[in-house]
């Protein structure tokens, strides 16, 4: 039975997504990529090391175990013959194993604070690439509707020119100079073919994108490259929904980077404390067990000292911890600084990017649109030139591509934010 389930399991990671479901969401997207990508592994099982390290640095040094013959006589060729055994253990004790203990559990925080941001920010990649790779499907679909429209257009047109029968010149393909209409019908189809060439181009360069978008969404879930992909279901636009003092807030309580640098100056902290307490003496007790020749066996006890007389060497150890706690200390202070920028810039381009967007969805691309219509139903009734239909085709395709262009941009900036305050917004 368990066999049976483990290889449903291994079915289901197993296969492409394209075949699991009739669209592919972003929640499936990203919980793909958490459960496979190999910085996310590395850098928990980075963590798991430096958590291990805690017991390691709390505990005794490894007791001294000794053995030794005395009083072998000179006469005798092996070790017969000794007057006394001795078997000995000592065990060294510090003082510092508290604050060692302490230093390891710090720094093992920041491994993890490490795996979270590592986490988050593959997070936010995979994001801007599903929402990279949904908006130029958009883009591509929209350069195929114009194209197609301007081809129309250039067919009408060479019908209409056809129509004129006027006789050219032997050497060149231009009209009769002294046919106006039929030279104007001829820039015109001249534009109109030109017009469905250049969207032919940008379909082209768009279509490389449009690859490269779906190279990078496999490998980032863990597939091969070419593994085909279910159209990707539309994620939703979200509005921030916190003020930027609220943000700013949690950037400071969540912020797995600030966090990180924070146990790390914790950390070295406990190593400046760490080399004060080594001018401190270390205490080895010490037993020995005397095994004698004709006399009743006995045993020692003592404590040894192992008192710290180059000072001069501590000091300079003191001195480089505390350079290095200071040193943190302001790195921290730095990064904070960086990610109150960031958090700045993130936020404010997200709220006006919203609107952007928000203005091009409602106002701006429908009325790119209605405009176009008019316009083609305008020339289709001879009312109008195909030069004004072309501009109106081509200032809706330019409009709908800018939306998704600021589309992309907001949602990015929205998964960076979730990234930047450590919780999805």
């Amino acid at each position: 039975m368990y066999l049976s389930i483990l290889l449903l399991v291994l079915g289901v990671v197993l296969t492409p997504l394209s075949a699991l479901a009739e669209s592919l969401d972003l929640e499936t997207v990203l919980t793909r990529t958490q459960a496979t990508h190999p910085a996310i592994d590395e850098a928990k099982w980075d963590y798991k090391a430096s958590k291990r390290a805690i017991a390691a640095n709390s505990w005794l040094p490894d007791p001294k175990l000794g053995f030794m013959l005395d009083d072998i006589p000179t006469s005798r060729s092996g070790f017969e013959g000794a007057s006394q055994i001795n078997y000995s253990v000592s065990q060294t004790i510090p003082f510092s194993l508290t604050l060692s203990g302490a230093k390891a559990k710090n720094e093992a925080r920041s491994k993890l604070m490490e795996s979270i941001s590592i986490e988050r920010k593959i997070i936010a990649e995979t994001k801007k690439t599903f929402f990279e790779l949904f908006a130029i499907q958009k883009i591509v679909t929209a350069q195929k509707e114009t194209r197609n429209a301007l081809k129309q257009l250039s067919a009408g047109l060479q019908k209409k020119y056809e129509s004129f029968k006027i006789p050219t010149n032997m050497n060149t393909s231009m009209p009769d100079e002294k046919s106006e209409n039929s030279l104007n019908l001829f820039s015109e189809l001249t534009m109109a073919r030109m017009k469905v060439a250049e969207t032919e181009a940008n379909i082209a360069d768009s279509n490389h994108l449009l690859e490269t978008f779906k190279t990078k969404l496999n490998l980032l879930m863990g597939l091969s490259a070419a593994n085909p992909l279910a159209p990707l279901a539309e994620p939703s636009l979200k509005k921030i929904a916190f003020s930027y003092p609220i943000l700013e807030e949690k950037l400071k309580n969540q912020n797995a980077d600030l966090k990180a640098q924070e146990w790390m100056t914790k950390a070295s902290k406990n190593e400046a404390g760490l080399a004060k307490m080594k001018l401190l003496p270390e205490i080895e007790p010490e037993f020995t067990y005397h095994q004698r020749e004709n006399m009743e066996n006995a045993y020692s006890v003592g404590v040894n000292l192992n008192f710290p007389l180059w000072l001069h060497r501590n000091e300079a150890e003191i001195s480089s911890a505390k350079a290095k706690a200071i040193k943190s200390k302001r790195t921290f202070e730095k990064i904070t600084l960086e990610a109150k920028n960031d958090l700045h810039d993130l936020y404010h381009h997200a709220v006006e990017h919203y609107r952007i967007v928000s203005l091009y969805q409602n106002e701006i691309v429908p009325l790119a649109q209605a405009s176009m219509n008019a316009a083609q139903t305008a020339f289709e009734a001879n009312a109008t030139s195909s030069d004004i239909y072309l501009r109106r085709a081509t200032d809706y395709y330019q409009a709908k591509e800018m939306m998704w262009k600021m589309w992309v941009d907001y949602q990015t900036e929205y998964a960076l934010l979730e990234a930047l305050v450590g919780e999805n917004l």
